[in-house]
């Protein structure tokens, strides 16, 4: 007797094998040409605007040191927790000791690496989950193609780490590592402590059903950074980075920002393109569609329990980073963006299936919609790209690195330098700083404590140089020992860069007026007390 095979086993049937092959194949070419694409796209972007941001030169100069000094300091001699991010700080480190590449360069090359393989992992994920094919394509066309997260992601921060520690940790809580994720998760505390939200928020979800899990990854997470704590502890004197205590003095205690203020400029950010300032007004409504659109896919999560970490993730992190008052950055609002954006992804999936299966004329008026707005993001996207160039070729290049090697090449090498934008000038400078903001001296936040204006600061710390804006008319008269600061120290004006000609009378209402002002410095030096 002869029996028929079973049509639900593909073994028994060659045919339906091969098709099987075939439809797995086209499955992984649409989702890889996507991730080649984003890939790309990041590429592009960095070459075309070449942008990187001045805070990235701060953990760049902690890395040289310890690759160079083996000291974990920005001035060396002050040992100080001054970068949130030791984890990037150390990585940069070693590939320069092992490689002895350009410390730019390298992060470039591993922002890049990591964002891709966070949109790979994505995708992973979302596999794992028997997420429709739709919507996985959604998903990783809006994060991985979005100019305003690789715009973020390209800027020689320690971001694109950060996204890529969150989905791994994610992915080895699917695929039931939960050891895996804990050691993802405590990384991800050493690249960045704020990012403990994300670890809570995998923790809760785990908790809803196997509480054992919930508890493994907390533990390991907490046990993977508690050598870094017990280092930080004896090294510098604190867990606690000093950065975060400079940014309450200088930013928040003296804001009068509310908690409502604060929400609207998380709002405001999350959507997947970079504007230029031609197209701010346009902002709300794109974020506005945006936050429609993680509702909806935030309504899939009922289906998928593990998805339900990205809408709580993001509700714990808008919550934290609204009651610390930390908008003036951001950077910060990258990992809430990413998670907005994957949910989006999964509303725009879910839309087109239903578009789709209307009729023909659904399908064709989404392709339409698709190209239409695909157009816009494109004339939208190059007009911040412009932007973006010109920042740093009229501002980092021309001004603030050229005044770096400036100090570097007529100062000597104990000289003391005064200045807000600490990043390129004291990368290249290979100074001595003072920043006005406190982030790498304690004795600024000390005069912040004590109620000491900024225009004192000279008097009170004695640099030998101080770095100013070409029309900040106070922090002028107070170098120059006007008669409204008698007895102060008296500095001269030595030298100022001045790229795009600023005047503020004659530039007002011009395009460029605030580039040209944001690219306008002078160095001022001491000359006598």
């Amino acid at each position: 007797m002869q029996i028929e095979p079973s049509p639900n086993d593909s073994l028994d049937f060659p045919g339906h094998a091969a098709r099987s092959r075939v439809l797995f194949g086209r499955s992984l070419i649409q989702p890889l040409a996507v991730v080649i694409a984003s890939c790309l796209v990041g590429v592009a972007l960095a070459l075309y605007t070449g942008f990187l941001d001045d805070d990235a030169f701060i953990t760049f100069r902690y890395a040289r040191s310890i690759a160079e000094q083996c000291e974990f300091a920005y001035n060396l001699g002050e040992p100080l927790y001054g970068t949130t991010s030791p984890l990037f700080a150390l990585l940069l480190a070693g590939l320069t000791a092992i490689h002895h590449s350009d410390i730019p360069a390298s992060a470039r090359i591993v922002d890049l690496l990591a964002a891709t393989a966070a949109l790979l992992l994505l995708w992973l994920v979302l596999r794992r989950m028997q997420v429709p094919t739709s919507q996985q394509l959604a998903v990783l066309v809006i994060v991985g193609l979005s100019p305003r997260l690789w715009y973020m992601n390209t800027q020689g921060m320690e971001t694109p780490l950060v996204l890529l520690l969150m989905v791994s940790s994610w992915y080895a809580a699917t695929s039931e590592r939960y050891v895996l994720a804990g050691l993802l998760g405590g990384l991800l505390l050493w690249t960045r402590i704020d990012s403990a939200v994300w670890v809570v928020a995998l923790s809760m979800v785990l908790l809803c059903w196997r509480p054992r899990a919930s508890a493994q990854v907390l533990l390991v997470a907490a046990a993977t950074y508690l050598p870094w704590v017990a280092f930080a502890t004896l090294y510098f004197g604190t867990p606690i980075p000093h950065t975060v205590i400079a940014k309450w003095f200088a930013y928040v205690a003296p804001s009068k920002e509310t908690l409502l203020s604060q929400f609207a400029a998380i709002g405001r950010f999350l959507a997947p393109l970079d504007l230029s300032a031609n197209w701010e007004r346009v902002a709300p409504l794109l974020a506005t569609v945006t936050i429609t659109l993680a509702s909806v896919g935030g309504l899939l999560v009922r289906k998928r329990p593990l998805l339900l970490v990205l809408p709580l993730f993001i509700v714990l992190d808008a919550l934290t980073l609204a009651v610390a008052r930390a908008g003036f950055f951001n950077r910060y609002f990258v990992p809430i963006l990413w998670s907005t954006l994957v949910l989006a992804g999964l509303g725009i999936g879910a839309a087109w299936d239903r578009l789709a299966a209307v009729s023909s004329m659904g399908r064709s008026l989404a392709a339409f919609l698709v190209a239409v707005l695909g157009f816009i993001a494109v004339v939208m996207t190059l007009a911040a790209a412009r932007e973006a160039r010109d920042g740093q070729t009229y501002r980092n290049d021309a001004s603030l690195k050229a005044i770096g090697l400036w100090l570097n090449a007529h100062t000597p090498a104990d000289t003391t330098v005064l200045l807000e934008p600490l990043g390129y000038i004291g990368y290249y400078s290979g100074r001595r700083m003072i920043d006005t903001v406190g982030l790498v001296a304690p004795q600024v936040v000390d005069l912040k404590r004590s109620g000491v204006s900024s225009t004192q600061y000279p008097q009170q710390l004695h640099p030998d140089y101080a770095v100013v804006h070409c029309d900040d008319a106070t922090e002028r008269n107070s170098l120059a020992g006007e008669p409204d600061h008698a007895g102060s120290e008296r500095y001269v004006l030595v030298k100022a860069f001045d790229p795009l000609g600023f005047n503020a009378q004659l530039m007002e209402g011009h395009r460029r007026w605030g580039l040209a002002r944001d690219a306008c410095y002078e160095i001022w030096e001491r000359i006598s007390k």
